[in-house]
């Protein structure tokens, strides 16, 4: 195919009506140019008008989150290895060895791609490799990295899972750049370079190009029941993620009391329910409660549709209409499961209708709040106390702190002593801020790996790395960081 310039002339040095490529390669690099053109119309023959902000997309779409992916891998097993005096080790049997669906799932996906280039790059189709590796990677950094974070932080103090979790990420990067090699070389080279530390010294090669592209892996067993769960748990967190934000004035940092998960097929409630707590991580909610009882907190809505049925049924169809739009919960559950049902003597079938699920109104004084997709229903309750609002302000100065440390451009391995000083606590009759930091060590504990301190404890030759004041709530507290004492 021919490449144009973005106006859709010929490419011209008298005209100058084309980026300079040395630019293009400096500002996004070759390999973001390289995949912009192996997924253009050019590689199938067609005209193409080349345009930079489409080199730039590939940069922000595919390049940046598999670098930040690596990144964060690198991060936490530094963090994994400090904190148990032992280096991060491979682990190439990891999918036999894992029995966390979610390692399962992208195992699968990962195997899923390996099968879709190799079978494409058979073909010659280039041009289907970038969508399939931007969806595996949106799948990798937007959910597996995602609701693993706290698991590779190790967070709830659980090392051996927080292992295995790395290993997985370790294996998938590792995987990925051997298959992405033909298509991104510069980018996989530096990821190898940087990852077969973790590999056994005999396993090293000096080159990712050394290596072979990856085979497909036929024994991925259990690889159904994984997405399926997969599957449930998106659903449910991208619905309850939703409601949190377009619906709830509560902020995402304070827990609520309880999420409801409603689902008429106990196969949905039971795979959701292997994955409980990324429900409950992702919600922030304390507790997750599932039921299958539909009638309780919903109703379904039968709506014929007219065009279908009018000529159909001819004089019969006001009757079958109100019949139907009359259909109570039980008798429309019957409906979905059996595929038909009969009216004044006419078999109605699932086609013929419109059918959509409400959730219910609430009992007045209740605060509640839910939303369905029509599949899934999924219930907030919005209840506050104490104990859930300390927690809330308790984890908004967690993120002061870490913007704080960030700011200071401290790595995770970096230990500090954290001092405070409420400056402002308008507040402070029903729930002082400073009651809140001493009652909520534990939050502090587990995400700062440290507990603060009041300021006026802080000793006179301590060296300050960085101090900031920020709101919580309407109160204002001084954070201090300085660095650790021996």
């Amino acid at each position: 195919g021919l490449v144009l310039a973005a106006d859709g002339k010929k490419m011209s040095k008298r005209l100058k009506n084309y980026p300079d490529p040395k630019i293009i390669i400096d500002s996004y690099g070759a390999d973001a140019l390289r995949l912009y053109l192996i997924n253009s119309p050019v590689v199938r023959a067609q005209e193409f008008r080349f345009k930079e902000p489409g080199v730039k997309d590939v940069v922000k779409g595919v390049i940046l989150p598999w670098y930040h992916a690596m990144r964060f891998f690198i991060e936490n097993a530094r963090r994994y290895e400090a904190a148990n005096s032992t280096k991060f080790t491979y682990n190439g049997a990891i999918y036999a060895k894992t029995e966390r669906k979610m390692d399962k799932w992208i195992l699968q996906r990962l195997n899923d791609l390996v099968k879709t280039v190799r079978a494409e790059m058979e073909k010659y189709h280039l041009y289907t490799v970038i969508p399939a590796l931007v969806l595996f990677i949106d799948d990798l950094t937007n959910k597996y990295v995602r609701f693993n974070r706290d698991r590779m932080k190790a967070v709830n103090g659980d090392q051996n899972d927080a292992l295995m979790s790395l290993q997985t990420l370790h294996f998938v990067l590792l995987k990925l750049c051997r298959l992405m090699a033909p298509f991104t070389p510069f980018l996989v080279e530096y990821m190898y370079q940087t990852l077969k530390a973790g590999l056994p010294q005999e396993e090293q090669e000096d080159s990712i190009h050394f290596l072979m592209v990856p085979k497909v892996d036929e024994s991925t067993e259990g690889a159904d029941a994984a997405n399926y769960a997969i599957d449930c748990l998106v659903s449910v967190v991208d619905l309850g993620r939703s409601m949190r934000t377009d619906k709830c004035d509560i902020g995402w940092k304070t827990p609520l009391k309880k999420a409801v998960i409603v689902h008429e097929h106990k196969k949905f409630t039971e795979a959701a329910k292997g994955l409980v707590t990324y429900i409950a991580d992702q919600l922030n909610a304390r507790e997750i409660e599932f039921s299958n009882d539909i009638k309780k907190y919903a109703k379904y809505e039968v709506l014929p549709i007219r065009k279908v049925l009018g000529k159909r049924l001819g004089k019969k169809m006001p009757k079958v209409y109100n019949a139907l739009t009359s259909l109570d919960t039980e008798a429309v559950v019957k409906f979905k499961t059996e595929g038909r049902v009969e009216i004044e003597g006419e078999e109605i079938k699932l086609e013929d209708v419109n059918l959509s699920v409400k959730v219910k109104e609430f009992e007045e004084g209740k605060k509640l709040l839910g939303q369905t997709d029509g599949s899934v229903i999924v219930i907030l309750d919005l209840e506050m106390n104490d104990d859930l609002l300390a927690e809330g302000k308790a984890r908004d100065v967690v993120q002061a702190v870490q913007g704080l440390r960030k700011e200071a451009k401290l790595s995770p391995l970096d230990r500090v002593d954290i001092y405070f000083k409420v400056v402002n606590d308008p507040e402070g009759v029903s729930l002082p801020l400073a009651k809140v930091m001493a009652e909520k060590a534990d939050v502090f504990k587990v995400r700062l790996g440290a507990i603060p301190l009041a300021l006026s404890t802080m000793p006179n030759d301590a060296k300050k790395i960085k101090e900031v004041t920020v709101d919580v709530g309407k109160s204002k507290i001084q954070i201090v960081l300085v660095r650790k004492q021996n």
